[in-house]
């Protein structure tokens, strides 16, 4: 983990991702940074079942996600995750869903807004 964040991070990414996590708090928001077959870098949010401390999604809803973006042309290049009620180490949802990019971003919650963890990641 580290504050490094990846070459095609920006301001705009940054402030789509803390509006999705405002819009789930208290509980958790998962979400996936892709690559359009365009070539830009979008933000892309997706619902699950969540708690302030934990979320779940059924496995049906994340394969159709993923057809979708297979059939968007879209390439996931981070999982994003946030952590409302703090926290900035990896949990074991993050780790998971670091399996799925090369990149993964936690959002902290601390008194002065979302502080961002970046993780590289094997995959390539």
């Amino acid at each position: 983990m580290s504050s490094e964040a990846p070459e095609w991070w920006g301001p705009p990414l940054a402030a789509e991702a803390a509006q999705w996590a405002d819009t789930c708090w208290p509980d958790e928001a998962l979400g996936w940074f892709c690559r359009t077959r365009a070539g830009q870098v979008v933000f892309r949010s997706i619902r699950v079942e969540a708690t302030p401390y934990h979320f779940s999604i059924r496995p049906s809803d994340l394969v159709d996600w993923a057809y979708h973006l297979h059939d968007a042309g879209e390439c996931v290049l981070a999982s994003f995750h946030s952590h409302p009620m703090g926290g900035d180490s990896f949990s074991c949802a993050d780790r998971r869903l670091a399996l799925w990019a090369p990149w993964h971003v936690l959002f902290v919650s601390s008194p002065g807004g979302w502080v961002l963890r970046f993780a590289r990641t094997t995959k390539t």
